[in-house]
C-alpha cells in the first residue's frame, strides 16, 4: 500500500483487520478463522519498540492496540504468522452507500518485543508484520501462485482514494 507519509501520521490508517487460526486469550487454538482490528503503532518501523524486535525500517510495520501495561489487546498470536494482515477502507458511493474494500497490506510475522506480553499465550501486547508492497515480496507472491494484477487494481484504488490529484 503506498499512502503518503502525512497520512499515516496523523492517524488516517488508525487500524488493520488481521485473520488467522492463533491462539485465543486461553491459550487454545480456535477451530474456525477468527479476526481482530488492531491499532497502527508504527506504520514505518521507525520507533524504539519496533528496533528491540528488530523491525526493518520500510520493510516492516508494528500493530498494538495496547493501551494499558496490566491489560492484554487485540492482538495475532502463535499459529497467526503467515495470515493476512488488511487496510478495510470504506467511502460512501455515488448512490449513497457505504463500500468496503479489503486491501492487503500485510503478513503476520512475530510479537513485538519489551512491551508487556499478557496470560498462558504470552501475546496482547503487539506484533511486527511484513509490508507486501515490498519488491522482494511481491516476487515471492508471483512465484507462489498469488495474481499479482489484484496487487495493481488495490495500488490504483488507494491512489485515487488517498492522494491528491
Amino acid at each position: 500500500m503506498i499512502v503518503p507519509y502525512e497520512l499515516a501520521q496523523a492517524g488516517k490508517l488508525e487500524s488493520m483487520l488481521a485473520l488467522g487460526y492463533g491462539r485465543r486469550e486461553n491459550g487454545d487454538f480456535p477451530r474456525d478463522l477468527i479476526a481482530a482490528f488492531i491499532g497502527l503503532r508504527d506504520p514505518f518501523c521507525l520507533n524504539d519498540r519496533g528496533d528491540a524486535s528488530g523491525c526493518a525500517p520500510f520493510r516492516e510495520f508494528t500493530l498494538s492496540s495496547l493501551v494499558s501495561e496490566t491489560d492484554p489487546a487485540a492482538d495475532t498470536c502463535d499459529g497467526d504468522s503467515g495470515g493476512p494482515v488488511y487496510f478495510i477502507h470504506g467511502k460512501i458511493n455515488d448512490s449513497g452507500m457505504a463500500e468496503y474494500h479489503r486491501i492487503l497490506v500485510g503478513i503476520t510475522s512475530r510479537g513485538l518485543d519489551g512491551v508487556p506480553q499478557f496470560g498462558p499465550t504470552d501475546c496482547g501486547g503487539g506484533g511486527v508484520y511484513t509490508a507486501v508492497g515490498h519488491s522482494d515480496v511481491l516476487k515471492w507472491l508471483a512465484v507462489n501462485g498469488v495474481p499479482l494484477e489484484v496487487g495493481d487494481q488495490a495500488r490504483r484504488y488507494v491512489e485515487r482514494a488517498f492522494l491528491p490529484n
